[in-house]
């Protein structure tokens, strides 16, 4: 599992009692608008921290990553793109250059 969540509770938005989002898969979230899908990302992501439970990242807590670290790690993308002055391919690469990933 690359997260794993125990017993969250956020602003009276979100209460999940347990949730595991598997590594190397693709992970979409939908729902309803005001159902809590961009309050999840952003705790997965340690913009926001939950009022209780614990989220792991990797088997460890997520308050012992460095946030922009785990930004390096973590892909998300947000539910209102945009693009970059270049080509599509070089917008692409961006992400890369962000992860301080090699480009191909």
């Amino acid at each position: 599992m690359i997260f794993r969540l125990e017993n969250i509770e956020y602003k009276g938005i979100l209460k999940i009692d347990d949730l595991k989002i598997p590594a190397g898969m693709v992970t979409c979230l939908t729902g309803e608008s005001g159902a809590g899908k961009t309050s999840l990302l952003r705790l997965l992501n340690r913009m926001d921290d939950p009022d209780s439970g614990s989220i792991y990242f990797q088997d460890q807590l997520l308050d012992k990553f460095n946030p922009i670290e785990l930004r390096r790690k973590v892909t998300m993308l947000s539910q209102a793109p945009f693009t970059l002055p270049g080509t599509i391919e070089e917008n692409l690469q961006v992400g890369l250059e962000l992860t301080e990933r090699e480009k191909r």
